[in-house]
């Protein structure tokens, strides 16, 4: 996992991966409310990632730790 701050307190979590083996088993969703929850601890206001909308195995985990769709453009395309 991979994560960067804009210094405005929003952070944008670059990369969640899991071994293939691993998958679908709720690690993913795992590393991110870990990874959400110690952003906060670190003053994050907002916590952001970037999904493409084909890429449903990962919009799910994303999607059960409350994040949502925005329409933005990636931040690092």
């Amino acid at each position: 996992m991979r994560g960067d701050a804009d210094g405005g307190g929003r952070w944008f979590v670059e990369a969640v991966e899991t071994d293939p083996g691993a998958r679908r088993q709720g690690y993913g969703r795992l590393l991110l409310l870990y990874a959400a929850e110690h952003l906060r601890s670190l003053g994050a206001r907002e916590v952001t990632c970037c999904i493409s909308e084909s890429n449903a195995a990962s919009r799910r985990p994303h999607e059960s730790c409350g994040f949502s769709a925005t329409g933005e453009d990636p931040v690092n395309p």
